[in-house]
């Protein structure tokens, strides 16, 4: 029998109130040892029940409501009690540790959802979801958990599955009953159906760099030459003085990274060193880290400067990012002017926007250039069905890949076994993602990342 669980699910701190909870099969009994109400009644199911909550037992801790939810009608499916109190930090340990004098447990990190789980209250998705919700910070990080809260991915993955288990019971027909002259499904049918799911894999799996970026943020960083005013970007987009300014070149040696919400879109923003060529082992360490950044970001914002001519460095900087996703901004339009619109797009062949870092000139432009580009791959969080995370990714990689090497082997001509051992194996991966099967350890690490009272 599991045993019964507490933790405080409001944040920690002074608060008019804080939210307890409590979930195990013995959670109303614990409450009603330490809760007398006042009606003089036990607790009751479903209702909001007031009441003092004693301990020792004549010693009053506080004043609360309280509300048990029976089995499986609760959050977790299992008999919960949630109780509200005064938020002072004191009372709420009291209670706790009332609560735990009498053999309650303190609650792991994401433990009430993985109960939901494990008690089919929710699949895999949507548990990831709940984090995910609670992490949200900007209007399509929120739409895009919620979606799939709601199950709208696991409906997706669970069309696909239907169609899998579907062909399974063909192909293990087949191989039962081989010694019959009869066929249970032709070749040509086969074919057509492992063709159409792996075009459904494909359809989800676009969805993937959308989901992903409406979650943890566009990863953008901002490169250019030394001081072309990139520091001075950062603090237009972030509208404080997060960095450092100086018009000495090599100011910003290291990256410096923060959060911000652009029109609704999560964006994790990277402010880099200068690239140019220097002696300086600090400024190399922190160009190493700039090209390093390059690489894995979603997006890059190039910044050139409009009071000087055109280097050597901005050439080398533009061409190094030509095949990847940019944004190119011609700074420093406040000052007089040496390098035009025109001569970027004379010399480099692109579009810039002119801002101006120091006065706020182009940023609506420029932020409004961040929702383009994430609208670019063609879906929206709020209607669509989007992959959220790399290990759902990962599942459903791995699924298509099962199911095209199961083409494979038809198109080759092997025994109907193989085929049937690769459309397996991609079942089994398909499960992974809404947790139809998985292993404790693959749980551990997903709820591990909760907070604990949820």
């Amino acid at each position: 029998m599991k045993d019964t669980i507490i933790a405080l699910a409001t944040p920690s701190g002074e608060s008019a109130l804080g939210l307890i909870r409590l979930s195990g099969p013995d959670a109303g009994a614990y409450a009603k040892k330490l809760l007398k109400l006042n009606s003089g009644k036990n607790i009751e199911n479903r209702l909001v029940n007031v009441g003092k909550i004693f301990y020792p037992e004549n010693c009053l801790i506080d004043e609360v409501c309280a509300v048990f939810n029976k089995a499986p009608f609760s959050y977790t499916g299992e008999d919960t009690v949630e109780i509200t109190c005064h938020g002072n930090p004191l009372i709420i340990n009291e209670i706790i540790n009332a609560f735990l004098a009498y053999g309650v447990r303190i609650a792991r990190p994401g433990e009430f959802t993985e109960r939901a789980f494990l008690n089919g209250k929710l699949d895999l998705t949507s548990a990831e979801a709940v984090n995910d919700i609670i992490k949200a910070r900007t209007r399509y990080s929120m739409a895009a958990a919620l979606n799939q809260l709601q199950g709208k991915l696991c409906k997706e993955v669970d069309k696909i599955h239907s169609k899998i288990i579907d062909l399974l019971a063909e192909l293990e027909a087949s191989i039962d009953h081989s010694d019959l002259d009869e066929k249970f499904i032709e070749s040509g049918e086969i074919k057509s159906i492992l063709m159409d799911l792996i075009q459904e894999a494909d359809r989800l799996l676009q969805t993937a760099p959308a989901g992903k970026m409406a979650g943890n943020g566009v990863q953008a960083v901002i490169i250019g030459a030394p001081n072309t005013g990139k520091s001075s970007l950062m603090n237009l987009l972030l509208r404080e003085e997060r960095v450092i300014v100086s018009e000495i070149p090599g100011t910003t040696r290291d990256v410096i990274h923060e959060t911000l919400n652009i029109l609704g879109i999560p964006v994790n923003i990277y402010d880099t060193a200068g690239i140019h060529d220097s002696g300086d082992f600090l400024e190399k360490k922190g160009m190493e880290k700039t090209v390093d950044l390059l690489k894995k970001s979603d997006i890059r914002i190039v910044v050139l400067d409009s009071s000087r001519p055109i280097k050597k460095e901005d050439k080398k900087i533009v061409r190094d990012v030509s095949d990847l996703s940019n944004i190119f901004v011609l700074n420093k339009t406040d000052l007089e002017g040496v390098t035009y619109l025109k001569d970027i797009k004379k010399i480099f062949g692109i579009d810039a926007i002119p801002i101006s870092a120091a006065t706020g000139k182009g940023l609506e432009i420029l932020e409004k250039a961040f929702y383009d580009f994430y609208f670019s791959f063609g879906y929206n969080p709020e209607k669509d069905t989007l992959i959220a995370n790399a290990r759902q990714e990962n599942l459903l990689c791995k699924t298509r890949d099962c199911l095209s090497r199961g083409l494979q082997s038809l198109e080759n001509g092997l025994s109907i076994e193989f085929l049937a051992s690769d459309v397996q194996a991609a079942r089994k991966n398909l499960e992974e993602i809404t947790g139809k099967t998985s292993d404790e350890f693959l749980l551990e690490k997903i709820f591990s990342k909760f907070c604990i009272g949820k």
